[in-house]
């Protein structure tokens, strides 16, 4: 007896060990809203970095702020030094910059733009780490149980931690707490100062049904996505953690998905989401990290380019093709001429998770000038962005720069093409 007592634990205790050398490398859930239940998960109370998935809670708190009747869409939140100074994925907001509320969520839905994010940080809870504490708290309030917040954007934090079924309590409590702004989540374009963002959410033009959530990317992460899709009534809530890329996210998402609208059909005991928690041994384990320096290059964003761009700058638009932004680049500053005879023509590419555009830019230009060419060219009816050498750098400065804050001009003509 005592031998076989032994032989258990020593199975149970090779177990766990087994469980601690096995590299988790994705995970994911699905929820039948309507009814609160998992229809498919795998590894979906495993600890993960959340990454922009993060700024659902974000817009949450907004939503709730908006709510409480402290803050309204058409409100205006202006930028401090912390808001300009956030990496890409960003809109560009400089110092004092200004921006609605409206359009501060937009960004970080559309755009997964992390200076829009601490925008609205900084408005409802005063600075970015009270608000993450807000954060947190609402993540309990709402069943959240594993998940903590540390920021409002998803920038990389060995603290911030959630998991699938967290997210999927998140998204599903957006739906039943906000139904009237939940539309916001299927914006597939929004235009700020003259120019026009997409929606970087590659499931809502590929999956039919689709009208949100949310994609968010670190290396530490992976390629992160929840999403809802709606068919014959019945809705869906799924999350993929950790893919490999974009185009895997989007692919597990479709599959997930697909698989969960057929699985509705069949019967067996129901599982409430709820009652989804972590064995001991799953519970212990800390989120991993997702993709080498080598898959990760996609995700690394503008921000880390070795070259800085030199003095203030003049943003046209952004192009799916190089040699598009460059020629675009080329053609306004033949219009300059003579009114602007210096700079120097820039393409930058950008990138956000996996979708790369470029931007075309006149840089290397004193303050007074590059806001004086801006003028000019808003007369003539073309689209123009002053950047200071902070925005132009993804925030930080550029070379041989001061930091200083600028008063941006904007065009109100039709911008020029941008799928980011």
């Amino acid at each position: 007896m005592q031998r076989s007592i032994y032989k258990f634990a020593s199975l149970v205790l090779m177990g766990v060990a087994m469980h601690a050398q096995a590299k988790v490398e994705q995970a994911s859930i699905v929820v039948d809203v309507d009814r609160g239940t998992v229809v498919l998960e795998d590894d979906a109370t495993h600890l993960w970095y959340p990454a922009s998935l993060t700024k659902m809670m974000t817009v949450y708190l907004a939503f709730e702020a908006i709510e409480a009747g402290t803050l309204s869409f058409a409100d205006t939140l202006i930028a401090s030094r912390h808001v300009a100074a956030q990496p890409d994925s960003r809109i560009g907001l400089d110092t004092g910059e200004k921006m609605t509320v409206r359009e501060a969520i937009l960004a970080v839905i559309a755009q997964s733009a992390n200076d829009a994010a601490v925008l609205l940080a900084e408005r409802i809870g005063g600075s970015e780490e009270d608000f993450a504490q807000a954060m947190t708290a609402r993540a309990r309030a709402l069943g959240m149980s594993r998940t903590v917040f540390r920021n409002a954007s998803g920038l990389p934090h060995d603290e911030q931690k959630t998991t699938a079924r967290d997210m999927a309590v998140l998204a599903m409590s957006l739906m039943r707490d906000f139904p009237q702004h939940y539309e916001l989540f299927n914006t597939r374009s929004f235009s700020y100062k003259g120019i026009t963002y997409g929606n970087i959410n590659a499931i809502l033009s590929s999956y039919p049904g689709a009208d949100g959530l949310k994609t968010g990317f670190t290396c530490g992460s992976g390629y992160n996505l929840v999403a809802s899709a709606k068919r014959d009534d019945h809705r869906l809530v799924g999350v993929v953690l950790g893919a490999g890329s974009g185009s895997a996210r989007t692919a597990a998402m479709i599959k997930l998905l697909n698989e969960g609208f057929a699985k509705l059909r069949s019967s067996g005991d129901p599982l409430m989401l709820a009652s989804l928690e972590p064995a001991p041994a799953v519970a212990a384990d800390p989120p991993p990290f997702r993709l080498k320096a080598s898959e990760c290059a996609l995700g690394a964003g503008i921000s880390n380019r070795a070259r800085r761009l030199p003095g203030w700058g003049l943003l046209f638009g952004a192009f799916n093709e190089e040699s598009q932004a460059r020629k675009h680049a080329e053609q306004m500053r033949r219009r300059l001429q003579p009114t602007l005879r210096g700079g120097q023509i820039a393409v930058v590419p950008r990138q956000v998770e996996d979708v790369r555009t470029y931007k075309a830019l006149l840089v290397g230009l004193k303050q007074v000038d590059a806001v004086n060419a801006c003028l000019h060219l808003i007369k003539t009816d073309n689209v123009c962005l002053v950047q200071s050498p902070t925005v132009l750098n993804g925030g930080a400065p550029g070379a041989g720069s001061k930091k200083r804050s600028s008063k941006t001009a904007a065009a109100t003509s039709p911008p020029p093409p941008y799928l980011p």
